[in-house]
């Protein structure tokens, strides 16, 4: 993870910040042994569980003050991979192993100006945008007493955008006492494919 601060002028911040995660194992549970291999006595006698969570995420934010009023803009990407394999299901004369494939990625875009001044009227209004892709592989080896009857695959592509406008109003009738009111608009957009075809 790693994270800096630029201050070119008075009142302007830019952060970035980069957080990189990879975690690689044998499976989560272990199975017949300590090497992780799974109990599959009528599949393959060497498939073994395995296990991939990587991620990426950077953001770049920055802020602006003009005396009483700041603005904030605020951009995100991720980038995931994840990986997992294992005994799927068993049933009477039928076992499956299973390797799961998942891919996304995401888009996010964040502006808000807002109040700063400790008045009792506050105030914020923004916009906010997102854009997600999500692949997904699954594969499933089929064995029945022993025999490899062949593999089933589903392939699957889920995107997703959604973009908004919002604002909020605070009023402090004491100091303890707080009004408040907002309004949100939001238009989701969703589209899924399976093995190429439309749902």
């Amino acid at each position: 993870r790693v994270k800096g601060l630029w201050r070119p002028a008075d009142g302007l911040d830019i952060t970035g910040t980069v957080v990189v995660h990879r975690n690689k194992g044998d499976g989560l549970t272990v199975g017949a042994d300590k090497h992780y291999d799974v109990d599959f006595p009528n599949g393959d006698p060497l498939a073994q569980e395995a296990l991939v969570d990587n991620y990426e995420i950077y953001n770049l934010t920055a802020t602006y003050d003009f005396g009483g009023v700041q603005l904030m803009s605020s951009t995100s990407h991720v980038d995931a991979h994840k990986y997992n394999a294992g005994v799927a299901l068993k049933l009477p004369g039928l076992e499956t192993f299973n390797r799961d494939t998942l891919d996304s990625k995401s888009f996010t875009q964040e502006v808000r100006l807002s109040s700063t001044c400790k008045r009792r009227l506050n105030w914020v209004v923004g916009a906010f945008y997102t854009d997600e892709t999500i692949d997904r592989l699954q594969v499933l080896d089929l064995y029945s007493k022993g025999e490899f009857l062949g593999v089933d695959s589903v392939d699957s592509s889920d995107k997703s955008e959604t973009i908004s406008v919002f604002g909020a109003l605070s009023f402090s009738v004491t100091d303890r006492f707080q009004l408040g009111t907002g309004l949100r608009y939001f238009h989701d957009s969703r589209k899924r494919a399976r093995n190429g075809v439309p749902d």
